[in-house]
């Protein structure tokens, strides 16, 4: 127990010099990384991984490694006889090693498996995709092209998503907001972007760039 008592300190330690929110012992889990969704099993093992990995690619070959020991770790990273019935469950755990490695969610599916990526790109549009990856310059591309960024009332959310993985997005709130995007659009825990802002606050350098545009924009709605 004490040895427990030591580790979780240890990793709150670290978590607070990353900006992150702390350990939980009680969760088992990176609170910050939004991992609390996940089996309590696979959450020991993904932080394991975590921790011996220094980069992506490392830590998904020892996720992979283990997967091959662990029936739940397996079923999430990868799809036995076609079946895509875990989509949900992998999709988390890419959103994890996303935020850790401040990359996209995309970007890490990718580099799981290429037959799940492609179902996790199904999940959404290209649109959505190219705001995961805030690429300012792919949506607009898409809009010239005639993408209708008023037809996904959660770009704005999904944008405060890509800040919470380390990426800069104040020009995407921006563009998304000349575009028409609805700043009160609520997504489906009823918050709107700004409120999501708030709850990542801690994680976003452009914190104060961003809470200005959307403040404005709902004023000015």
């Amino acid at each position: 127990m004490k040895k427990l008592i030591v580790l979780f300190t240890i990793l709150c330690a670290a978590n607070a010099l990353n900006g992150m929110e702390p350990l939980k012992p009680e969760r088992g889990c990176y609170v910050g990384l939004g991992m609390e969704n996940l089996p309590q099993n696979v959450q020991v093992l993904i932080i394991k991984a975590l921790n011996r990995g220094d980069n992506l690619i490392d830590t998904i070959n020892d996720i992979k490694a283990t997967s091959m020991t662990n029936t739940t770790l397996k079923q999430l990273v990868y799809a036995e006889y076609g079946d895509f019935s875990n989509i949900d469950g992998f999709t988390e755990l890419v959103h994890v090693l996303a935020r850790k490695f401040h990359t996209s969610p995309f970007r890490v599916a990718e580099k799981f498996d290429t037959a799940m990526a492609e179902k996790y790109v199904e999940l959404y549009s290209k649109l959505e995709l190219a705001v995961l990856d805030a690429d300012k310059g792919f949506v607009q591309q898409l809009i010239a092209k005639g993408a209708d960024a008023t037809g996904h009332p959660t770009l704005l959310h999904l944008a405060i998503s890509a800040m919470r993985n380390g990426m800069r997005i104040a020009p995407i709130i921006k563009l998304l907001l000349e575009e028409g995007v609805d700043p009160n659009a609520t997504n489906g825990d009823g918050k709107t972007a700004l409120e999501r802002l708030n709850e990542w606050r801690y994680n976003a350098p452009e914190y104060e760039t961003i809470k200005a545009l959307l403040e404005k924009a709902m004023e000015e709605q």
